[in-house]
């Protein structure tokens, strides 16, 4: 039999108990991702004694880590106020949940949310109508996420890098397999009826890219049989976000005078039907990059969102 690249899965749950492993339950498999990579890594101690020959020693195994990637749509909850799956992920990258009530649901950037691990199951199902299953465990994980618009008239994604613990590589066999269950049922919105604002003005773009610019850093812990405890959030760069509007006069969008004063404004991007990226300390780190699209001329727009002013938003507030 083989393992098909199309039957990989993955399960996540937010631990209770900080860098305490979960044991999670189909219930669990519930984010819709897509592009799902793993990395498992294992320091290897090198050793070469004075045997007066060239050969190596056998090497003893090390701290043990791995990095976890995947992608998914923004889909929106049932109702304003219900958290999408994926909201979970969000929180381990260090952005803190708040209800709005009935009204929405919104997640914000907060250091306080330095260490809110989470546990990952990456599943490899074997082929046949019987099949068993490799199961990757990772406990301790935290990440960093880009938020993406590829191409006007797509959904907006996010990419998620996780790091964390190695915990297992397993067996398990088909009479206690595991279905992913509970997938959202709303689908993505494409990106098109849309505003995006930068300091009130309109931009008439193709691609958008934020960075949450986390520094994600594994904690070493000899009581532990990985040698790591997990991984935490010790430091954020201040939020990127790329843009590349139609280029128009200095008149008009003075990109040039912000820049240059060093000047504060707000971000409001809405990325579907009810769901918007917004911030209020947006600052303008480069500007007038030339570019093409279409024929015509485009600038490549940078910004950095200070002060971790940054807000992913489903509903309203009030």
């Amino acid at each position: 039999m083989s393992f098909l690249v199309p039957r990989r899965t993955i399960g996540c749950k937010v631990e209770g108990t900080p860098y305490t492993k979960e044991t999670l339950a189909a219930t669990d498999y519930n984010v819709s991702a897509y592009n799902i990579n793993y990395s498992p890594e294992i320091a290897m101690y090198a050793r070469k004694i004075a045997r007066g020959g060239f050969g190596a020693e056998s090497s003893i195994a090390g701290k043990r880590s791995i990095t976890i990637s995947f992608s998914v749509d923004i889909q929106e909850g049932a109702t304003p106020s219900t958290a999408p799956t994926y909201f979970k992920c969000l929180q381990g990258c260090g952005m803190k949940q708040t209800a709005y009530s009935t009204t929405g649901i919104g997640l914000s950037l907060d250091s306080d949310y330095s260490n809110v691990p989470m546990t990952f199951e990456i599943v490899e199902k074997d082929e046949g109508t019987t099949p068993n299953q490799v199961v990757v465990t990772a406990t301790g994980c935290m990440g960093n996420a880009r938020i993406i618009v590829n191409s006007i008239g797509e959904p907006c994604k996010i990419e998620f890098e996780f790091k964390g613990m190695l915990d297992s590589i397993a067996q398990r066999l088909f009479a206690s397999i595991m279905t992913p269950t509970g997938f959202m049922a709303n689908e993505p919105d494409a990106v098109m009826s849309v505003t995006i604002t930068a300091f009130g003005d309109v931009q008439t773009l193709n691609k958008v890219t934020i960075d949450l610019s986390n520094d994600v850093q594994l904690f070493t812990d000899p009581t532990k049989t990985g040698g790591f405890s997990g991984a935490h959030i010790v430091n954020r760069e201040s939020p990127k976000i790329d843009i590349d509007p139609d280029l128009v006069s200095p008149s008009t969008q003075a990109f040039y005078t912000r820049w240059t004063s060093e000047t504060i404004g707000a971000l409001l991007m809405t990325l579907g039907s009810n769901s918007r990226v917004t911030s209020s300390h947006l600052q303008v780190n480069k500007a007038y990059a030339p570019g093409e699209r279409e024929g015509h001329v485009v600038q490549n727009l940078s910004f950095i969102c200070t002060r971790d002013d940054f807000e992913f938003l489903q509903g309203a507030k009030a």
